[in-house]
């Protein structure tokens, strides 16, 4: 449960029970967990001049979809939330909303000798926002919530070990460089291109979610074409969105290692069934030959790029794009029946959900945020 329903269970039931349940469904009240980059222009004035300068700010802002419901809980529990809160950051899914909420989120933390994130290799974005440089003065002024700082280094974590995307169906396709025609031309691919094969930011998850849900099956990318040829074939009806479209992403995202060192993958979303246990068996058996050391990723799963890049392309037979892409819906339930996914929910929100057992209960971290003595008198 992401939130607890008051009406069914009033929060001074919980004065009845032990502290560590008490703190056990606390925990699973703290909603999920975002990370989003904020961005502002500061115009400074040079000195000795009536001119300015514009620089550029960039905040990364770690809030919960909890945080203003705070006021509503009894208030000897109110200091408990926010104990949650402040180690919330080393064991629970970060849950990011946008391709550059993500991407810059993690090219700031990786850069700054505060926070835990090891450094990315082969970064494929620049620090700077999607706006122009030219416009820009001096090297932006980037501040960091502070409950990312609570981070204890006697502790291997970082923070973004757990990574939960809901992107947008074009979003994914720039996310995993997904080059299904016409998006195998730069003009018809993302407003910006830095973004392009984001995904090699991963390099430091071990837990990824992808989660295929409402802001996906919106719209799917070849709607945002504005090309004439594209006109008819932009409206189709009955594309197969959460089938073969899901399918062609985590092909590319397979195709293009992103994914082999990530240790656990969930696909989450209104996705169809052939399509989930497709990939479960894919990551299942990765997982089983990694262990076992003998095989490479390719000899578990080989993706078909030309056969996706040349879809319903018959020998002797004309071709058009516009024919095949988007694809009609062949499956045995029809995409547009499945029923739709409801946002911010599902097993993602487990703030402290399989937790090992060797790491212990939250609450005997030593870090100062929950001292034996508080963990008995609420």
């Amino acid at each position: 449960m992401s939130q607890l329903n008051q009406t069914q269970l009033p929060w001074s039931t919980l004065l009845e029970y032990p502290a560590e349940i008490r703190l056990c469904v606390l925990s699973h009240f703290v909603g999920p967990q975002l990370l989003e980059v904020e961005e502002t222009t500061l115009y400074e004035q040079v000195q000795s001049s009536t001119s300015t300068v514009a620089r550029q700010q960039l905040q990364i802002k770690y809030t919960c979809t909890t945080d203003a419901a705070v006021d509503d809980l009894p208030e000897h529990l109110q200091p408990r939330y926010w104990d949650i809160r402040g180690l919330s950051w080393l064991r629970s899914p970060k849950y990011f909303m946008s391709l550059y909420h993500f991407a810059m989120a993690h090219r700031l933390l990786a850069a700054s000798s505060q926070a835990a994130l090891p450094a990315i290799d082969n970064q494929p974005v620049d620090p700077e926002s999607p706006e122009s440089e030219d416009d820009m003065g001096e090297d932006p002024i980037v501040s960091i919530d502070p409950l990312i700082y609570t981070t204890n280094h006697n502790y291997p974590f970082h923070g973004l070990e757990k990574i939960v995307l809901d992107f947008d169906a074009e979003q994914y396709f720039d996310f995993f460089n997904v080059c299904i025609p016409p998006f195998d031309h730069p003009e018809n691919q993302g407003s910006d291109p830095r973004l392009r094969g984001a995904a090699s930011l991963l390099q430091h998850c071990h837990e990824l979610t992808i989660l295929f849900g409402e802001k996906f099956c919106y719209v799917h990318p070849w709607y945002s074409l504005r090309c004439d040829e594209w006109q008819d074939a932009r409206i189709r009806s009955n594309v197969c969105e959460k089938g073969r479209v899901v399918d062609w992403i985590l092909e590319y995202a397979w195709h293009l290692g992103y994914l082999q060192h990530i240790k656990t993958i969930k696909i989450a979303g209104s996705v169809q069934e052939w399509v989930r246990k497709k990939w479960d068996d894919v990551f299942e058996k990765w997982k089983e030959a990694q262990q076992n050391g003998k095989l490479e990723w390719k000899d578990v799963h080989r993706p078909n790029i030309t056969h996706m890049e040349t879809f319903g392309l018959v020998s002797g037979r004309e071709w058009a794009l516009q024919d095949f892409y988007p694809p009609v819906c062949s499956c045995d339930l029809s995409c547009s029946s499945l029923v739709p996914w409801a946002p911010m929910c599902g097993p993602a929100w487990n703030s402290w959900d399989e937790i090992p057992e060797e790491e212990g209960d939250p609450s005997t971290w030593d870090d100062g945020a929950l001292g034996e003595d508080d963990a008995v008198i609420w």
